[in-house]
C-alpha cells in the first residue's frame, strides 16, 4: 500500500512539473488582442515578450517542446495576456525566466480560460502526448507507451490540472488543486497496474 501511494505521488508530481513548466513562459507573454487557439500575429511591442518566454521554455533541457512548439505557445500567450496586462503587473521581457516569476494577480476569469484552451485543448501540441512523454522518460515509472498515452489524455482532461496551471499562473494558493485529482482511478481506466510501474504485485 505505501509503494502504491508513492506511485501516486509520483505521477501527481510528474504532472505537476509539467504545468509548472507551461506557468514559467505564462509570466512572460503580452498583447492586446484576443487570443486563438494557439499562434498569432506578433507586434514590434510584443515581440520581446515571445523570445523571453520562448527561451524560458528552451533553457529547460527535458521540456518537451520543439522549437515551433515552444514560439506558437509563447505568441499564442502573448496575444491572450496582452502587453498591458503584462506591464500593469510589473512584468518585462527580462524578469521572464527569472527563479521568482512574477504571478498576474489580476488576470481576468475569461483570459485564464482562454490560457487553459491554448494550453490543454489548443494547436500548438497535444497535451496528453506531453503528459506522455513526460512520464515514459521517467525511469522510475516504467509504463508502455500505450498506458502512457492514455494517462497523458486523462491529465489533459483533468479539471485538476486545468485549475493547477490557472493557480499557478495567478498565485492563487488558497487551495490544492491537484489534491481533486484521482490518480488511481486514472490508474484503472488506463489498465496501469501496481506491478506495471514498480515491479511488483503488491
Amino acid at each position: 500500500m505505501r509503494t502504491t501511494i508513492w506511485t501516486a505521488r509520483r505521477v501527481r508530481a510528474l504532472g505537476a512539473v509539467a504545468v509548472a513548466g507551461l506557468v514559467f513562459g505564462v509570466a512572460a507573454c503580452g498583447s492586446d488582442s484576443s487570443g486563438g487557439s494557439g499562434g498569432g500575429d506578433v507586434s514590434a511591442d510584443e515581440q520581446p515578450y515571445v523570445d523571453a518566454i520562448v527561451q524560458s521554455i528552451k533553457a529547460d533541457e527535458t521540456a518537451p517542446f520543439s522549437d515551433e512548439q515552444a514560439t506558437c505557445l509563447a505568441a499564442g500567450m502573448v496575444n491572450i495576456i496582452g502587453v498591458e496586462e503584462f506591464e500593469k503587473a510589473g512584468i518585462t521581457p527580462d524578469s521572464i525566466g527569472a527563479s521568482s516569476d512574477p504571478v498576474l494577480s489580476d488576470l481576468s476569469a475569461s483570459k485564464a480560460d482562454e490560457l487553459v484552451t491554448l494550453v490543454f485543448d489548443g494547436d500548438c501540441f497535444d497535451f496528453g502526448d506531453l503528459m506522455a512523454a513526460q512520464l515514459t522518460q521517467d525511469t522510475s515509472l516504467p509504463l508502455d507507451q500505450d498506458k502512457a498515452a492514455c494517462l497523458g489524455d486523462a491529465m489533459a482532461k483533468s479539471e485538476g490540472f486545468r485549475k493547477a496551471f490557472v493557480a499557478a499562473i495567478t498565485g492563487d494558493d488558497s487551495t490544492d488543486p491537484f489534491s481533486e485529482i484521482d490518480i488511481f482511478k486514472m490508474f484503472s481506466d488506463c489498465g496501469v497496474s501496481l506491478g506495471d510501474v514498480t515491479g511488483t504485485t503488491g
